[in-house]
């Protein structure tokens, strides 16, 4: 169920035709429940990403305008993890493209995202490239959002289909 905002009639002297903000009220399949805030109004952020993960034993929260940090909070006390390629899980090295203290961030996985397209491209599989698929499931995702804000009610989305074997050329 979601519902959309338009704050602004004009930005920088032009007419404005999308919203400025989103909520967006999920269930998914499990019984699980979760909310997603998309704003162009937030004041005091600068294409801020914050994604946040609460379960009954821990939580996880990575913020983007501080991208070398990721915070987990358990019962008996939170964490801070810093990203270190030293300690870092082996499949993750080709995205720390800094050494440890040296920020990355937007900029960094742009690039990364850029290089794996090209190794698609020369028939190499990265392992999280989006497919096809993954862009045909984002627009089924918006659509049902925006519908459900035209029709203020609830919109069922189908479970995603199971994503290809990794083995199978031509998939990205």
């Amino acid at each position: 169920m979601s519902q959309t905002r338009r704050v602004f009639e004009e930005r920088g002297g032009h007419p404005v035709a999308n919203e400025d903000a989103v909520s967006i009220l999920v269930e998914l399949e499990s019984g699980a429940i979760g909310t997603l805030l998309v704003s162009q109004m937030a004041a005091g952020r600068k294409n801020s990403l914050t994604l946040e993960i609460h379960g009954t034993g821990a939580s996880a929260r990575f913020d983007q305008e501080r991208p070398e940090e990721l915070w987990i909070g358990q019962r008996d006390g939170s964490l801070h993890l810093f990203r270190d390629p030293g300690t870092a899980h082996a499949g993750s090295e080709r995205f720390s493209r800094t050494p440890a203290g040296h920020a990355q961030g937007y900029q960094d996985a742009f690039n990364a995202f850029v290089a794996d397209v090209y190794d698609a491209i020369d028939g190499g599989l990265p392992e999280g490239l989006p497919t096809f698929a993954d862009g045909v499931r984002a627009v089924q995702l918006t659509e049902a959002v925006l519908q459900s804000a035209r029709e203020r009610r609830w919109v069922d989305i189908a479970p995603a289909a199971a994503p290809a074997s990794s083995d199978q050329k031509g998939t990205h």
